[in-house]
C-alpha cells in the first residue's frame, strides 16, 4: 500500500473502513456471502472466547492471532484472502463493539481505542493483500482505489 492510500485509510473510523470493505465485497461476491461470513464470525465459539480473553486481560487483538484463529475454523480454511480479511474485520468490529458496551459507550477513551482498532484494521487489510497470490488487479487494488476516491475525491486519482 502506498502512503497516499494509507493516509486516506487513516481518515476513516474502523466501522466506516469496514463498511466500505463490506460494500465492495458485497458487490463482487454478493450479499449472501457477506451475511454468511459475518454469521460464521459472530456464531463462532472460538472467536467469542478469544474476544472474552482480550476483554478480561485488557489486550487488543493481533493480526497473527486473528489469522490463526480464522484458519482454525473449518469455514475459513480454504477461503480467499478477501474472505479471510472480511472475517478478520468482522472479528475486530465485534471486539470493538463488546469493548464499547463494556466501557459504557462512546467517550474520549473510545476515540483512542478506535484509533488502535483502526490501526489493526489497516494492518489486517495490508497483510491479507500481501498474502494474495494474484498481485495484479485484484479485490484489494480495487478496494484501495475506492478508499482513495472516497478519502481524497475522484480528481486525485
Amino acid at each position: 500500500m502506498d502512503k497516499f492510500t494509507l493516509t486516506a485509510m487513516q481518515n476513516f473510523t474502523p466501522d466506516a473502513l469496514t463498511e466500505i470493505y463490506i460494500n465492495l465485497y458485497n458487490y463482487e461476491y454478493g450479499e449472501k456471502k457477506v451475511r454468511e461470513v459475518i454469521s460464521k464470525v459472530e456464531g463462532s465459539d472460538k472467536i467469542n472466547k478469544y474476544i472474552s480473553i482480550l476483554l478480561i486481560s485488557n489486550k487488543r487483538p493481533s493480526i497473527k492471532d486473528i489469522e490463526t484463529l480464522l484458519n482454525s475454523i473449518s469455514y475459513f480454511i480454504f477461503s480467499k484472502e478477501e474472505t479471510l480479511c472480511l472475517g478478520g474485520l468482522a472479528t475486530i468490529i465485534l471486539w470493538r463493539n463488546f469493548w464499547i458496551a463494556r466501557n459504557g459507550g462512546f467517550d474520549n477513551a473510545t476515540e483512542d481505542f478506535d484509533s488502535q482498532a483502526l490501526t489493526i484494521c489497516i494492518a489486517l487489510i495490508e497483510d491479507c493483500y500481501k498474502n494474495k497470490f494474484n498481485k495484479g488487479e485484484n479485490f484489494f487494488t480495487r478496494f484501495y482505489k475506492k478508499i482513495n476516491q472516497i478519502g481524497f475525491g475522484e480528481n486525485n486519482q
